[in-house]
């Protein structure tokens, strides 16, 4: 918690007390804020409706007016993956930077892209299409793309935050150094 100096550092105590301490905020993280609330409502509608109602997007997306057993449960399930995404989305919308935010952000790319793929597929190669089936297949084309923007961003305005507890780790080194220096 102390510099060199034995000067006590305010953005040490800030991160010690687990608060962020960074001096700017990294370019792109309201985009990134705004990003992840509409993920957040997205997915999370979508997987309450999945979990509660499957046989609903299963019409609107697919045109299926009956589904198998089997398949209602697989909805559900996907349902709760969806649930999840949103609520981790929600949980991250104020995080800057973090490798947890950018995991997040690589998980939502990697889904959207299934998603517009997957969906795609099913209506040019399956024949199963509803009436929300394309607008699905270009929102998750559209979402992925903001994605890469977002992490894209992410690179070029590094996060400045220290992880809590990091400087402790390395005040106490600090400080082993100066016991084995004999200082």
């Amino acid at each position: 918690m102390f510099d060199w100096a034995g000067q006590w550092s305010p953005a040490e105590a800030a991160v010690s007390a687990g608060l962020r301490a960074s001096p700017r905020q990294p370019r792109g993280t309201m985009q990134t804020k705004w990003f992840l609330i509409v993920t957040a409502f997205a997915e999370a509608g979508t997987g309450l409706c999945l979990l509660v109602l499957p046989a609903v997007p299963i019409a609107l997306l697919l045109g299926l007016t009956q589904a198998a057993p089997e398949t209602l449960l697989i909805c559900r399930i996907a349902g709760a993956a969806l649930l999840c995404i949103g609520i981790a989305s929600c949980l991250a919308r104020n995080d800057q930077r973090t490798p947890a935010q950018l995991g997040l952000l690589t998980g939502i790319l990697l889904y959207d892209l299934a998603a517009a793929v997957l969906l795609g597929f099913a209506g040019v190669a399956l024949n199963m299409v509803g009436l929300a089936l394309w607008p699905a297949v270009v929102l998750h084309a559209l979402l992925a793309a903001w994605c890469v923007v977002e992490y894209l961003s992410s690179k070029d305005g590094a996060s400045t935050a220290t992880p809590p507890g990091a400087s402790a780790k390395l005040s106490g080194k600090k400080e082993e150094n100066k016991v084995a220096d004999g200082s």
